[in-house]
Parts: structure tokens; sequence; C-alpha cells
């Protein structure tokens, strides 16, 4: 996929993706964000790229550059964005996924920085939360700064997971539970 210079956004907004597969549904690749709140569907081969500010997410509840929550599968996406919360308390950000709830992220990356500044939040580069749920062939390469909660290059937290074949080169800080992989485990 190649990355657009255009500076604007486009939305993919549902309350369900069916299967959905960015070559299927042709879409400009500019700044797309895609919302998955749905149960066990699929995201596939879908790009968020935003260099600007005005292309940067930015959110109080659960956040990230692709997808808030999925308990389906997110499966060869990635995504180029900033991912900011300041303030907010008790929440998941990612740089690709906010919260995986017993969902899949297979061969997926992100490679912008994530910020979150407030307590019992679960910061990372590619997942914020990770539920049950199984990481495989993913990376983050972008710098992680949580807070006062748990902070990783890959996961902020992973609480029954599976993390297989993945890795996190970014820089890692925070005040709590930081970690190059995994800020919890």
């Amino acid at each position: 996929m190649s990355e657009s210079t255009r500076t604007t956004k486009y939305y993919i907004v549902s309350s369900g993706f069916y299967d959905f597969d960015i070559r299927k549904h042709p879409l400009p690749q500019a700044g797309l964000e895609c919302q998955n709140q749905s149960t066990r569907h699929t995201v596939t081969n879908v790009a968020s790229v935003g260099s600007f500010a005005s292309e940067s997410v930015s959110g109080v509840s659960t956040t990230g550059g692709l997808v808030g929550q999925s308990d389906g599968a997110i499966t060869q996406s990635s995504t180029n964005v900033v991912v900011t919360a300041n303030g907010a308390s008790g929440r998941y950000f990612g740089g690709l996924l906010g919260f995986n709830n017993a969902g899949t992220v297979t061969q997926s990356h992100a490679s912008g920085s994530v910020t979150a500044q407030g307590n019992n939040s679960s910061v990372g580069g590619l997942i914020g939360f990770q539920l049950n749920g199984i990481t495989s062939e993913s990376y983050a390469t972008g710098a992680v700064n949580g807070g006062n909660y748990h902070a990783g290059g890959l996961l902020g937290r992973n609480d029954g997971g599976t993390i297989t074949q993945s890795y996190a080169s970014g820089a890692v800080s925070g005040n709590v539970d930081n970690g190059g992989l995994a800020g919890g485990n």
C-alpha cells in the first residue's frame, strides 16, 4: 500500500465491519481512521497514515491509531499516526489498537508515538491492553509515554494473552510499570 501525500481525512465508522478488506472496498489512504466496535469481525489490509498535527488521533477513552476496541481479527494492517490522550484515567491507548478483547492481531505494525498522561491507563506502541488475545508477527517502532500505570513498547498490558514473533524498538517512559515489550504481563 502506498502512502498518499494528501491531507484529507477519511473515516470508516461502523457498529460492525463484516470482514472488511480494503482491497475489496478501495478508499483514499490519507488519514484513514477505522473504528471496529463490534464482535468477532475482521479488518484486513488497512493503513492509517498521518504525518501532520491535524492527522493525530486524540481521545479520553479507549483509543487506537486504527481501532479503539476489537474482539475480532486485525490482519496485515498498519498505522503511522500520533495517538495522544491527556488527563485520561483507566483507559487503553495503542498505536494500532486500544483494547484487544480476546481477538487477534497478526502481521500488523504501528510507527507513530503514543502518549497518555493519566492514572491507571495502559499505553502500548501497538496495543494498549490485551485481554486473552493473541498478537503475532507484529511490531511497533514509535515512542511510548505512559503516565502512571502500564507502558510498553508493544503492549501496555497483557493479561492472559499470547505474544509471538513480535517486537518493539521505540523508547518507553512512564512513572510506574514500564517494559520494552510489555508494561505489565
